[in-house]
C-alpha cells in the first residue's frame, strides 16, 4: 500500500481496520528526508520536481495522528527539527538519546550497531516528538553523553538504505521509557 497524501483518511481507515480493535498506542517514525533541517539544501531541487513534497511528507506524519484518533488510542511520532515545526505545528517535546539512557543497564551494549552507538544511548541526537490523545511524556533518566553529536552521522555517511537505517535507529532507552510511562497511564485509566 503506497501512501497518497490526498487519501490520508482512507489510508488511516485501512490501517485501523487491519490492526483491529483494542489498539492502545500508535507510534510512528515517518521518513524525515523531506522534512529535516539537515536536508534543507536539497529542498529547492525537490520542489522543482514536486511542488507538494513538503505537504505530502507532513500528511504522512499526520497519518499517525489520524490512525490514533480512529483507534481511540494515544499516538506519537518523531522527527528531527525541521519543516514540521513551522508547517505543521510546534513539537510537544524534544530530547537526546542520552536523556533516557538510565533506562538501560550499566553494562549495556547496542545489540545491532555496537561499533557505532555507545551503550546506554550515551550520545546526543536532537529529536522532536509530536503526540496526543493521552500520550504521557516519559520521565528522563539522563546519562552523560560520550558524543556531542549522533555518531551515526559521523560514522555512516551516504545515501544507502543500510546507513539511513543505522542513522535513524530508535534510541532503546527512549523506547523503554515511553513503554513504561504509557503502560502506567493505560493501567490507571482502565481501573
Amino acid at each position: 500500500m503506497f501512501f497518497e497524501a490526498n487519501s490520508k483518511l482512507l489510508f488511516a481507515q485501512r490501517i485501523a481496520s487491519m490492526v483491529g480493535p483494542g489498539v492502545v498506542f500508535v507510534f510512528g517514525f515517518p521518513e524525515c528526508t523531506d522534512l529535516t533541517n539537515a536536508g534543507a539544501k536539497h529542498f529547492q531541487k525537490k520542489r522543482d520536481f514536486n511542488p507538494m513534497f513538503h505537504s505530502e511528507a507532513i500528511e504522512l506524519c499526520d497519518l499517525v495522528r489520524v490512525v490514533g484518533v480512529l483507534c481511540g488510542s494515544a499516538w506519537a511520532f518523531e522527527n528531527p527539527m525541521g519543516a514540521l515545526s513551522t508547517q505543521y505545528r510546534s513539537y510537544d517535546f524534544r530530547f537526546n538519546p542520552c536523556d533516557y539512557g538510565g533506562y538501560l543497564p550499566e553494562d549495556d551494549a547496542h545489540p545491532l550497531y555496537p561499533q557505532i552507538y555507545p551503550g546506554r544511548d550515551a550520545y546526543n541526537k536532537d529529536t522532536c516528538i509530536w503526540h496526543g490523545n493521552g500520550f504521557k511524556e516519559p520521565k528522563r533518566k539522563k546519562v552523560d553523553p560520550l558524543y556531542k553529536e549522533n555518531p551515526g552521522w559521523k560514522l555512516c555517511g551516504g545515501k544507502s538504505t543500510k546507513t539511513k537505517n543505522i542513522r535513524s535507529a530508535t534510541p532503546r532507552g527512549f523506547a523503554q521509557a515511553v513503554f513504561e510511562s504509557n503502560r502506567q497511564a493505560l493501567s490507571s485509566s482502565a481501573a
